[in-house]
């Protein structure tokens, strides 16, 4: 269940990330803004998650990995929350995707880690 779970999110969150490379230049119509302004709803939350991933590892070693993915889940899911209200307002929208690219971080960084602890192999000496 927990590699089923894993699997899942990490699903859940590539798609989330390039959800609007395919509905840019819709998007550009409707906010009225340029195709490059449209552009940054993906560049920005991927370059914080970058960064927040950096900070995600290090709150691990302290804290553990629970409350970091919980933390991250929940910055996700107030991201998507703002993101369903916020049709029709680039700004909004903007910060909703700042949001889950805060969360994102985690999941990126972790969850190899995960993994590896959920499925150790002990190595037996000679």
């Amino acid at each position: 269940m927990n590699f089923v779970a894993l699997l899942l999110v990490a699903v859940l969150i590539a798609a989330m990330k390039t959800a609007f490379v395919s509905t840019n230049a819709v998007m550009a119509v409707q906010y009225g803004r340029s195709y490059s302004a449209v552009v940054a709803l993906t560049a920005v939350p991927l370059c914080l998650s970058s960064v927040t991933g950096m900070a995600s590892l290090a709150a691990s070693k302290i804290w553990g990995k629970r409350p970091v993915y919980l933390a991250s889940f929940v910055l996700i899911f107030i991201g998507t929350l703002v993101n369903m209200r916020m049709l029709d307002n680039y700004g909004g929208c903007m910060a909703g995707r700042v949001f889950q690219g805060f969360g994102w971080g985690a999941f990126d960084v972790l969850m190899l880690g995960s993994i590896q602890d959920t499925f150790f192999v002990r190595l037996l000496p000679s």
